[in-house]
């Protein structure tokens, strides 16, 4: 509130202070300060995706889609207004809708996040075929991609399919090799297959690692695999790099990032082309 008075003209202030309204699970107090932000700034996009973080997280599914829609209006070449609609229907387990919803945000603009999510709720949405395909017009049209390919990856990690699994996190490593996180998976997944070549892997992904002074914890479990003793040491140093990609909690943390002006304005076309 002080700097809401030091500064009355600026929106900024009172995004913040909206921010912490919501934190406090005051939706009335934050969707209060958001309106004030958008009398002085119309149309601006951080205002506009906290306006549905803030009504989705109080349950008002109808008044976020309220406001995606006003933002599809806003801004009707951008993806933000879809990406918020399909966040919005994922929440409510409408999850093909939300998929059709990412299709169109996906028209307006191509990048790999738009890509996993809309495959994520196909996948969720028991549409395997339709998911397939938006994997495969994707790696059509973005052939070194290695960003939907981790994801993929990881997914069959998590899905137990090590093979598929192993598979991607090759194909990345042609692309960047000497990944640390790829190098990690794939070591966890070739040990999976009893595969010998997991305790190379996992020692270059270890050296690499330490070398960057990356030291986050994890626990893969190496059973019955040649040289276990020395893969378990290199793994409890290294990150389970495996993102969590259900559907439960993705829709707040999308919105979130929407929230923040991430995803969808001019000022963020850019696409990533390698992992972080």
């Amino acid at each position: 509130n002080n700097l809401v008075n030091v500064l009355p003209d600026s929106p900024a202030p009172l995004l913040r202070l909206a921010s912490a309204q919501h934190a406090a699970k005051r939706p009335d107090a934050a969707i209060q300060a958001l309106r004030k932000a958008l009398a002085m700034k119309p149309n601006n996009p951080d205002a506009l995706g906290m306006l549905v973080l803030v009504h989705l997280a109080a349950g008002r599914a109808d008044e976020a889609l309220k406001e995606a829609a006003a933002v599809q209006k806003a801004w009707p070449k951008e993806a933000i207004g879809f990406v918020m609609q399909g966040e919005v229907l994922a929440a409510q387990n409408r999850l093909a809708d939300a998929a059709k919803a990412y299709a169109e945000a996906a028209r307006r603009q191509s990048t790999p996040g738009l890509a996993v999510r809309r495959h994520q709720l196909l996948q969720a949405a028991k549409e395997t075929l339709a998911a397939d395909a938006v994997a495969a017009a994707w790696f059509k049209d973005n052939p070194k991609d290695p960003i939907v390919r981790f994801y993929l990856g990881n997914a069959a990690l998590q899905a137990k399919d090590f093979k598929s699994a192993a598979a991607r996190y090759q194909e990345i490593l042609a692309l960047q090799p000497g990944h640390v996180a790829v190098m990690n998976n794939l070591a966890w997944a070739l040990s999976e297959l009893k595969d010998p070549a997991a305790l190379g892997y996992a020692e270059k992904a270890h050296a690499k690692a330490v070398a960057s002074r990356l030291k986050r914890n994890t626990s893969l479990t190496m059973r019955r695999n040649p040289g276990r003793s020395r893969l378990e040491r290199c793994a409890k140093r290294l990150p389970r790099l495996v993102p969590d990609h259900s559907i439960a909690g993705a829709c707040i943390a999308t919105l979130k990032v929407i929230s923040l002006g991430a995803i969808g304005t001019s000022r963020c076309r850019k696409s990533e082309t390698r992992l972080g």
